[in-house]
């Protein structure tokens, strides 16, 4: 499979019943990649929406692993790539798929967090956590809380930005 950030791998697991399991495994192209930032959206979207997300079943963020590379296993969802099949697509496809689209991103919209930062999880417990945009420290991230922002975006950028020119 070609894709840009990761190597995917199709892997298809056959049972004796004929039964087949079907996986990716998704490994970084780049050193620079952080897989485990990848892995806290997926579980949010996984647990806390309607929207179809490919399972994680496995994962390994070091690179003390049989692959020496961080990977990340997943159920494949079944279908097509949309791009090079739309152009030939009769125009009602074109619509329904349109909705979906609006649906989709209507529900990504309505997930919220009470504080702004970055999504990751907890390397304790796997929780949901949120880091701060302006602390790469692993002792100021709080836990997820979904709802309305607790302080408004302005407030937050000026507060950010006040603390970054008194760095200077």
């Amino acid at each position: 499979m070609e894709e840009g950030f990761n190597r995917i791998i199709g892997i298809d697991l056959v049972s004796n019943k004929s039964a087949t399991c079907r996986y990716i495994i998704r490994v970084p192209r780049f050193e620079a990649a952080q897989l485990d930032r990848d892995l806290a959206p997926l579980q949010l979207l996984q647990h806390r929406s309607n929207l179809r997300i490919p399972e994680v079943v496995a994962y390994d963020v070091t690179v003390y692993n049989v692959l020496e590379s961080p990977y990340m296993i997943q159920k494949r969802i079944s279908g097509i790539p949309l791009f090079p099949a739309y152009p030939d697509m009769p125009h009602g496809t074109k619509s329904a798929i349109a909705k979906e689209f609006g649906k989709f991103f209507s529900e990504l919209h309505s997930i919220k967090s009470v504080v702004a930062g970055r999504l990751t999880l907890s390397t304790v417990n796997e929780s949901l956590m949120i880091q701060p945009f302006n602390s790469e420290e692993s002792d100021t991230a709080v836990p997820y809380e979904a709802g309305d922002a607790a302080q408004p975006i302005l407030a937050t950028l000026c507060e950010a930005l006040q603390e970054k020119t008194a760095k200077l």
